[in-house]
Formats: C-alpha cells, structure tokens, sequence
C-alpha cells in the first residue's frame, strides 16, 4: 500500500499510528472480492475425513490436536513458500523495498507468520 496518498483518503484518520497502518498493510482480508483466487488444498470432505479420524467419538481435547494439524500444514506451507522464494520465477516477480512474504492462516496475527518463515529459514 502506498501511505504516501493515505492522507487522501477518506478513512485516512483511522490510520496515523505505526499499528494502524501494519493492520491495513497485513489485513488478510477475505479475498471474495480481491483480484485473488482461493486453492483448497483440502476440500470439505477431506477435511471432514481427518477430523473425524483424529477424533473418532468426540473432542476431549479442546481442539488441541486439531489445532496442532493445523498448525503443522502452515508450516508446510511456509516450507513450500521459502522453497517458492530461491525460484527464478519468484526473483522475477517486482518487489518493493519492504516486500515481505509469509503465510498466514486467516485467524492468525501477522508477528506469529513472520516469526514462523524466520525460523524456517535458519533450519
């Protein structure tokens, strides 16, 4: 995003802290209406598929290892993306000065994806 014109929006004033301006640059937003496509990886019935293989009866964990399924395909995917990023394809993509890359789940906040890609990086 280009805070230089941000002073010339209409919601401008809701963005003048540091914070602000990283939770507008880092927003995942829901990408319905971005010029973006969604991939599932997995679809419903796969996904139905696993969580009634990793609870068969009923949750008695709080979630806790479907929380840790989770957790271990985002750091899949963020091996792929570090691997993606030594391509000479991803080289070639234009990138600005403060280009960063990472994945990050939806409900996830931006520090704990950033802090996931520089620790796979040094492995």
């Amino acid at each position: 995003m280009n805070f230089s014109v941000l002073s010339e929006w209409k919601y401008a004033e809701q963005y003048q802290t540091e914070e602000r301006k990283q939770d507008l640059k880092y927003n995942t937003g829901d990408w319905k209406y971005q010029c973006f496509d969604t991939f599932y990886v997995l679809n419903e019935e796969e996904l139905t598929a696993i969580f009634n293989e990793i609870y068969p009866n009923e949750v008695e964990d709080d979630y806790q290892s479907w929380v840790n399924f989770t957790n271990e395909l985002l750091v899949e995917f963020t091996k792929s993306l570090i691997a993606f990023s030594n391509t000479e394809t991803f080289k070639n993509i234009p990138k600005t000065g403060d280009f960063q890359f990472f994945c990050i789940d939806h409900e996830e906040e931006v520090e704990a994806a950033i802090e996931r890609i520089k620790t796979l990086k040094t492995l």
